[in-house]
């Protein structure tokens, strides 16, 4: 039987077999690992792409989505089975179990009591969690759009020192938690974040998790909506990009509405249909674009991504980005300072026009009218 268990050198879930996996198999990028259960449910990687060797061949850890990985084997331990895709063969075959210190790691206490709190006892419906530094007015445009949805006093800012005077220029009600600055860490961020989130859960129905250029849309009442619905993660159906064609477009006006001012819209990819949206604690990986926690697309659910919108202001945040200084995981976890450093001041520009230029080329998306009125 395998065993999937914490490695503390590369602090990832590993997998140890019982079997010597031959080396035809792991240095193979024809080869793909699969592990599957008895629901039907599956994942898949290219060794050479998704996943390295540590030692001795016989035990590998996964490079990419690794949360995704035990948690299909929490949904059916030792029955979930693993094995390699060889020529078309499932072979090397085996059922898949949590050694005790993995399972200690994964034990959640405070799942268990932050459904203690009857709904009635609760603060409110909902609240909203952003983090942030020095995003200037995007963190008031987030402020007065989520302000509307919820109610300032249901509004928490997590702040990582800021010195743009952003965090000042909130409405009085909005709860600002000023954190110790540091280097940039993303898996910190997620850890802080998750930590949070379980706080709030204590006193809320619902907490929804955004960063401040990400704004959640739906038709209805957004709190009689969640009310109806069973209480785990979600993440929403749609998600939506919205492009400065700076060349015929002015520059953004932060006292008006998106669609008001912009007309190209697209697609946004997968990584924005992330578990924002949650009854229960949830647990965020590094960028927050997934959980360890199963979660569900919520039907007619929008998030709308403000990143490209203005050419000024993703040279600014860009450029904001380059001066940070990384941890030196940040430097396996997230490539975009690094990135961005590479560039050097004098390609910044060329570099935030050609990742809006990109887009552009792209098909637009057909916006319906409800939601363009609402943002």
């Amino acid at each position: 039987m395998a065993l999937l268990e914490i490695d503390t050198d590369v602090r990832r879930p590993t997998l140890l077999f019982d079997q010597v996996i031959p080396d035809r198999l792991l240095h193979s990028e024809r080869v793909t690992l699969l592990a599957n259960n008895e629901h039907g449910e599956f994942i898949y990687m290219v060794l050479g792409q998704d996943w390295v060797n540590l030692k001795a061949g016989d035990r590998i850890v996964p490079r990419v989505r690794p949360e995704k990985f035990v948690e299909l084997v929490m949904r059916d331990p030792g029955k979930t089975r693993v094995g390699f895709i060889e020529d078309g063969q499932f072979v090397c075959g085996e059922s898949v179990t949590f050694s005790s210190d993995l399972l200690s790691r994964l034990y959640d206490p405070l799942k268990l009591y932050t459904s203690y709190v009857k709904m009635e006892q609760k603060f409110a419906r909902l609240a909203v969690l952003t983090q942030t530094y020095n995003e200037g007015e995007m963190l008031l445009y987030w402020e007065r759009y989520y302000g509307k949805l919820v109610g300032y006093e249901n509004l928490y800012v997590l702040n990582n020192g800021s010195t743009d005077g952003s965090c000042e220029r909130l409405h009085p009600k909005t709860n600002v938690i000023n954190m110790p600055s540091g280097p940039v860490d993303h898996e910190h961020f997620a850890q802080s974040q998750s930590h949070f989130q379980r706080f709030l859960l204590m006193r809320y129905d619902w907490v929804v998790k955004v960063d401040t250029d990400e704004f959640l849309v739906c038709e209805g009442d957004m709190a009689e909506t969640l009310a109806a619905l069973p209480g785990t993660t979600y993440r929403p159906e749609h998600a939506v990009e919205v492009l400065h064609d700076w060349k015929a477009e002015p520059q953004f006006d932060f006292d008006q509405g998106v669609f008001a001012q912009r007309q190209h819209f697209i697609r946004g990819t997968d990584l924005l249909l992330r578990p924002i949206i949650s009854r229960v604690p949830t647990t965020w990986t590094a960028g927050n674009h997934m959980a360890a926690e199963f979660s569900e697309p919520l039907p007619g659910f929008y998030v709308v991504h403000l990143k490209y919108f203005d050419i000024n202001f993703l040279y600014s945040k860009n450029d904001k980005w380059s001066r940070m200084e990384p941890t030196d995981n940040e430097h396996t976890v997230c490539k975009q300072i690094g990135t961005l450093q590479g560039l050097g001041q004098d390609k910044m520009v060329e570099y935030s026009g050609q990742e809006i230029a990109v887009r552009l080329a792209e098909a637009r998306l057909p916006i319906p009218a409800w939601l363009a009125a609402k943002l």
